[in-house]
């Protein structure tokens, strides 16, 4: 398959420099640099950059941590939670405040990435808001 396009003279003449200069023909130069610019699909036809931004947003707290915020949500429901487990329990909660305050910009672009509305991609990726 080939296309054809019509480019600047100058923009010829230095695309020509420099695909002789890492030793490709012009056309491999060219396709080349195309598919640099075009993310490359996983198996799963996700973007390299999309798993990425995935991995970043799943960063979290341990399984452990979760847990012990679990069992401390319910002690202070049931009115048994101590002085220490207090404090422990504004901080834990204070680290998952930070955890979704970190991982939004990366939900954002995804959103963007995915031309969804940001609500739409909490419920695709069965997140609360």
């Amino acid at each position: 398959m080939s296309i054809t396009i019509h480019i600047k003279e100058d923009l010829e003449k230095y695309l020509r420099q420099r695909a002789a200069a890492e030793g490709y023909p012009i056309d491999d130069y060219i396709a080349k640099m195309l598919e640099s610019q075009i993310p490359l699909k996983t198996r799963k036809g996700r973007t390299q950059h999309e798993l990425a931004l995935l991995q970043k947003i799943n960063l979290g707290l341990s399984v452990e941590t979760w847990e012990r915020y679990e069992v401390l949500k319910k002690k202070r429901q049931d009115e048994t939670l101590l002085p220490g487990e207090y404090e422990e329990l504004i901080a834990i909660s204070n680290s998952i405040e930070e955890a979704n305050a970190r991982r939004m910009p990366y939900l954002v672009e995804l959103s963007n990435l995915r031309q969804l509305p940001l609500e739409t991609l909490f419920q695709e990726l069965g997140l609360q808001k």
